[in-house]
């Protein structure tokens, strides 16, 4: 993800402002670090993408959603 994108996006509990901590960048892209409220949640930035979804998904539910987006994107 990229800085310019922060001032955007809001903690969708509570819809409170986003700061942005940066642990690795890649060029202009943030690759690793958090977005975080004053309230203390802490929505992590893995491989470049802010993770909002605090829950794991099973390993059968991330199968059906991988074949299911495939099959979309392959037509």
């Amino acid at each position: 993800m990229q800085d310019w994108i922060v001032p955007h996006l809001a903690c969708p509990d509570t819809q409170a402002p986003l700061t942005l901590i940066v642990e690795e960048r890649d060029g202009e892209e943030i690759m690793s670090g958090a977005l975080c409220t004053s309230e203390g949640r802490r929505y992590p930035i893995t491989g470049g993408v802010p993770r909002f979804v605090e829950h794991a998904l099973l390993e059968r539910e991330q199968r059906e959603t991988v074949d299911a987006f495939s099959f979309k994107w392959s037509q």
